[in-house]
């Protein structure tokens, strides 16, 4: 009965599992590896919708968020345990 819902956990914890692996990441921080999973899949476009958007883009149309805000913002996303460095001013 719910075998579309059972689909798309597995694919979540196996995107979660492969990317906690590659990177080394501790297993009490895979809760936040499947959270980012989630959050990176509801930015991505997918084909199963009209005109290849993203689950993102379909709920700020269907909220009515201004159409300069539809584009899902994804210039916050980085890479697990990349190299960081910070700036301070003179």
């Amino acid at each position: 009965m719910n075998g579309k819902a059972k689909r798309a956990g597995k694919e979540i914890l196996n995107k979660a599992r492969t990317l906690a692996i590659n990177n080394k990441i501790p297993k009490h921080l895979w809760p936040f590896v499947k959270e980012s999973i989630v959050r990176i899949l509801n930015l991505l476009p997918l084909t199963a919708n009209k005109r290849n958007a993203s689950p993102y883009e379909i709920f700020a149309k269907l909220v009515g968020v201004p159409e300069t805000s539809v584009k899902p913002y994804i210039r916050y996303l980085r890479t697990y345990f990349y190299d960081a460095y910070y700036y301070v001013k003179p």
